[in-house]
């Protein structure tokens, strides 16, 4: 087992080095990826059921399930997990896999949910290649061992009730309780006004609990996918842009729009130079729609559920703001609203004790809008026209961007700054 935890460490250290030859390289170590049904992570106590091989869903055992909820006060402890089914839950195939657990026990509880979610990696080559480029089970264990707990107040998201990492093999597994009586926001149905002030109050209280924290220099997870921003990002948009990227744009989009994302492309390392400078907080880092639960009218809770916590970074509050709105709202509704809703958010940190002056929110929201265009020239280039659904994402983003960029000069005039 030791040569399989090697080779994986060498294998995750070769792709950060070399990007363009990943895929070929992992491919290379393919037989290598079966020893990891074998591999433990860490040891429970003796009076304890071993943690499932490998942190894979197909080894839990009733055992192990009914011991972790009665650890967790949801089952009583005469009673028991008497059997489980997994279903596929949500978008599989990315960079995790999501699985309904809907769980049958000896005797009727009123403690134990009827059913939670699995979280595990991609077991897909390529999903395993860019979950190690891109940290995201790190991180998002991360987040939940160290943020969680005191988070949950200001930004509600799913609890966790069994969470393991082992780095070696950079295999994760999260067990959580399943949010009920919600809807997932559609990609082009945009919020509310109402709505997107209620989340724009949750992302304050977050960011304002978390500003200029020195503790977000202290977990090396969080430092690591921080300082490793201008590698992995600065690397993989200069390989998509020119691939792919680009050629695609050339027909939709304007020479002038087209040369300024040129110009971020090959110069991203001083964008992150710049926004590292700035203020910083603690980030979620991709609030778009399919990360958000909208309660149903007729729930009792009407706050919004924040899912999906791995990209979360230590950086500029303009971040999360820029994407949140670039993502889940339409280009008209933010020319009516774009000003109100800024000053709401700056106003909820004024509230939490965040003198961020109107000057400086004009000024940060600019390279919060330049955040934008990483996920755009990333996601323009692994998409396919040729999907309908892909299809739709690639145009709605097409018509945000063009948006931020013929809105002013202002993202052009701040990348030229940087030269």
């Amino acid at each position: 087992m030791e040569t399989a935890s090697l080779l994986f460490r060498l294998f995750r250290f070769a792709l950060r080095g070399y990007y363009q030859n990943a895929f070929e390289y992992f491919i290379s170590l393919a037989p290598s990826v079966a020893l990891l049904t074998d591999k433990s992570s860490s040891e429970t106590g003796d009076s304890e059921p071993p943690v499932p091989l490998g942190l894979s869903p197909s080894n839990i055992t009733v055992e192990w399930l009914t011991h972790l909820l009665q650890k967790k006060e949801l089952l009583s402890k005469d009673n028991r997990i008497r059997s489980f089914e997994l279903s596929t839950f949500g978008e599989v195939g990315q960079m995790s896999e999501l699985y309904r657990m809907t769980l049958s026990t000896a005797k009727e509880s009123t403690l134990t949910p009827s059913s939670l979610i699995v979280k595990c990696n991609d077991r897909s080559i390529k999903g395993r290649v860019v979950g190690s480029l891109t940290l995201v089970h790190e991180t998002e264990h991360g987040f939940f061992r160290d943020f969680s707990e005191e988070a949950q107040s200001v930004i509600p998201h799913p609890k966790v009730y069994f969470q393991a990492y082992d780095a070696a093999t950079d295999n994760g597994l999260l067990i959580m309780e399943e949010i009920r009586n919600v809807r997932h926001q559609k990609l082009g149905v945009t919020m509310s006004v109402s709505q997107t002030k209620s989340h724009l109050s949750q992302i304050a209280a977050l960011h304002a609990q978390y500003w200029q924290d020195p503790k977000l220099m202290s977990f090396d997870w969080l430092v690591n996918n921080s300082a490793r921003r201008e590698q992995t990002w600065g690397t993989m948009m200069k390989l998509m842009w020119k691939s792919k990227g680009k050629p695609r744009l050339v027909s939709i989009m304007s020479p002038k729009n087209i040369d300024t994302i040129e110009m971020f492309v090959q110069n991203s390392d001083k964008w992150c130079k710049k926004i590292d400078s700035c203020t910083y907080t603690l980030l979620h880092g991709d609030m778009n729609p399919y990360n958000l639960l909208i309660p149903k009218e007729d729930s009792d809770n009407q706050n919004i559920v924040t899912v999906d916590w791995q990209t979360v970074i230590r950086g500029n509050w303009s971040q999360d703001v820029a994407y949140f709105f670039a993502s889940n709202l339409n280009p008209s509704t933010r020319k009516a609203h774009d000003d109100e809703l800024l000053e709401h958010y700056r106003c909820e940190l004024v509230k939490r004790g965040i003198d961020l002056s109107p000057e400086q929110l004009a000024s940060d929201i600019v390279l919060g809008n330049i955040y934008v265009l990483v996920f755009f020239v990333m996601s323009f280039s692994v998409l396919e026209p040729s999907d309908p659904t892909q299809l739709e994402i690639m145009n709605y983003f097409t018509e945000c961007v063009t948006y931020i960029l013929d809105k002013d000069d202002s993202v052009r005039h701040m990348l030229e700054s940087l030269l």
